[in-house]
């Protein structure tokens, strides 16, 4: 994982992360007045301004995860599903 992109409500649950694995973090809400561990953007920002050093991925949308759904589930246990790309394409069609 390169990027991570994550409410400001559950931004501190990415200090989960490793350190060898540690995607660019961005923030999206209302709230910009979050105390992260890691170092991190706001959304907004990437918006307005994007990076000039990302290079273009190559995926395979079929198979490529996109997003981590997190559901409650019918047990209350909350689940991240994931999700590709193909998918969410499908399911805007």
């Amino acid at each position: 994982m390169k990027y991570l992109v994550a409410r400001n409500e559950s931004a501190n649950k990415t200090g989960v992360l490793s350190a060898t694995s540690r995607p660019r973090i961005y923030v999206g809400g209302d709230n910009k007045e979050i105390k992260l561990t890691l170092p991190f953007e706001y959304l907004d920002d990437l918006i307005h301004t994007p990076p000039k050093d990302v290079e273009e991925a190559t995926i395979n949308p079929k198979v490529d995860m996109a997003v981590i759904l997190y559901i409650g589930g019918t047990s209350g246990q909350r689940m991240g599903v994931e999700l590709p790309h193909f998918n969410l394409v499908a399911n805007v069609i």
